[in-house]
């Protein structure tokens, strides 16, 4: 998704003179158009996380809008300290733009992986916005302006040629009366590619963002009607997506479903892979994810 994020930057910049572009010494063959559009706005800062959370915080603080692009677990685990203590607890509108979320950076191995960063980044007033494909991009983008507080936008790698709805917090891509399945960030391809096998039995939705303000009526309505609920992610279980929109359910007085959390298994086989490896170890590939929805319909029929 880099390059979609380097045009909707380019796209932007050229009339809202607010924005600030700090990138970690990263984006080779990405970035070269938005240097020369963004001129002096545009910043390498090398290899320097924490500063650079703190150049953007004070950037923030006198009234620009930074945008900081890296790979996910870089800028994110470096500088958590500074994310938490310069950016969030200030409410400073800084976009912090980790590049390859979940296993996206593959063979590369797990310091490369960002298996743990939405869960890591539950913090004061951040929210954490993820396209599932290209197209979802500038929209994303536009959105996380538009909140005008600290965002997390997490990129991954991905396109699809079906036609799907415009990127909003809450989609609903496939309609069913069996499963409600949600997913969220670009792990919803698999989703999607899998779900789409079970035409009118999977209620697939897609989530862009978490924390989320509300969950739809029509979300809560399928999962009642089903009571089956699947959720997944490329991210680990715990402080994840699956976790956190059960539990809105509940406060919402949805309780009754079984349930399934798919989700990333960090490295069962002690080795490194692409990405479809890593995902294929963690159930979470297109043949997974058909397998775990014919096993919750066989649950329906006992």
């Amino acid at each position: 998704m880099r390059k979609e994020f380097a045009q909707s930057i380019i796209n932007i910049a050229k009339s809202y003179d607010k924005l600030i572009f700090i990138t970690g010494d990263i984006g080779f063959n990405a970035l070269e158009e938005v240097k020369e559009v963004l001129g002096n706005r545009f910043i390498n800062a090398g290899v320097a996380e924490q500063n650079i959370i703190g150049l953007a915080a004070g950037l923030a603080k006198q009234g620009f809008h930074p945008f900081v692009y890296s790979i996910a677990p870089f800028i994110v685990y470096r500088g958590y300290e500074q994310i938490r203590n310069d950016i969030t607890f200030h409410n400073l509108p800084v976009i912090i733009t980790g590049n390859g979320g979940g296993y996206g950076y593959g063979i590369m191995g797990a310091t490369h992986h960002a298996i743990e960063d939405y869960g890591a980044l539950s913090l004061l007033n951040i929210k954490c916005i993820a396209p599932m494909i290209n197209n979802d991009v500038e929209k994303a983008v536009k959105t996380a302006i538009s909140y005008n507080s600290p965002i997390y936008l997490r990129l991954g790698y991905g396109s699809l040629n079906n036609k799907i709805s415009e990127f909003n917090d809450w989609r609903q891509l496939l309609t069913g009366n069996e499963i409600t399945i949600a997913t969220i960030g670009s792990i919803g391809i698999n989703s999607y590619l899998a779900a789409e096998q079970f035409s009118g039995k999977a209620d697939l939705w897609s989530i862009g963002e978490i924390p989320f303000k509300e969950i739809p009526s029509e979300f809560i309505d399928s999962v009642n009607k089903t009571k089956k609920l699947i959720c997944i992610e490329e991210h680990v279980k715990r402080g994840g997506f699956g976790e956190y929109l059960v539990s809105k359910l509940i406060e919402n007085g949805c309780s009754n479903f079984c349930l399934e959390l798919l989700t990333a298994k960090g490295y069962p086989s002690g080795t490194y892979g692409s990405q479809n490896f890593h995902r294929k170890e963690s159930g979470i590939d297109i043949e997974s994810i058909k397998t775990s929805i014919i096993k919750m319909a066989e649950k329906r029929e006992q």
